[in-house]
């Protein structure tokens, strides 16, 4: 049992000038309150309470326990407060991370609209379609486009993202007929040198689960939307 919880049964029981007045007013037991008092006064080496069958009164310890335990628990219920009244409205700044081309998009209108919600709070959005991290480099959160890797960050899903192989049709004219995957390891790729996988483009098998071709291609380039 935490030190806070014998504090808080000692001080009801001073207030209700009794355990059996505590008792009814806290809901709790009379040998429960009286166990919290006996295991405080133990761990402090000395008696708070004198109990007799008719009379009840503090000793000088338990006085000058009782002033000091008070202000105490006022101090620890005044933070709490303190802590919630500042949980209730978002205040402050924030440093976000997000991909460029989530910002150029009507996307970004959330933040906009998030930010018009919040007045009290500031944002720093930073576009880069780089991984940052988030730690090292000081960002608060980020919205990234990518499958979860194993982290110690909490995430939250916010869609689904899928990217599709494209070609104009003068370009399959020249380079032939693509008809799977595996054809794309064959001709010339634009590579997004931001994908996490580089040059491999990871699809979809029809059964079920994912694979990967290895491409190349006379471009490299650090953005998805070019």
């Amino acid at each position: 049992m935490d030190t806070l919880t014998r504090i808080r049964a000692f001080i009801d029981v001073v207030e209700a000038e009794g355990f059996s007045a505590a008792a009814r007013k806290t809901g709790r037991s009379k040998a429960l309150l009286s166990k919290y008092v006996r295991e405080l006064e133990d761990d402090l080496g000395a008696l708070l309470l004198n109990r007799t069958t008719r009379q009840f009164s503090l000793t000088e310890a338990g006085h000058t326990y009782y002033r000091t335990a008070s202000d105490i628990l006022k101090e620890i219920d005044n933070l709490a407060d303190l802590v919630r009244e500042k949980n209730s409205d978002l205040k402050g700044k924030l440093r976000l991370s997000v991909p460029r081309t989530f910002i150029d998009a009507d996307v970004g209108q959330s933040l906009i609209d998030f930010a018009r919600e919040n007045p009290e709070l500031s944002m720093e959005i930073v576009a880069d379609d780089r991984f940052v991290d988030l730690i090292e480099e000081g960002f608060d959160l980020a919205i990234r486009i990518t499958k979860l890797e194993d982290s110690g960050l909490i995430a939250r899903k916010l869609s689904d993202f899928r990217v599709h192989a494209v070609a104009t049709p003068d370009f399959v004219e020249r380079h032939g007929p693509l008809e799977t995957p595996q054809d794309l390891g064959k001709v010339p790729c634009i590579i997004d040198t931001n994908s996490r996988f580089q040059n491999h483009i990871r699809y979809f098998e029809p059964g079920g689960g994912t694979n990967s071709v290895a491409t190349r291609g006379p471009i490299e380039v650090n953005s998805p939307q070019a």
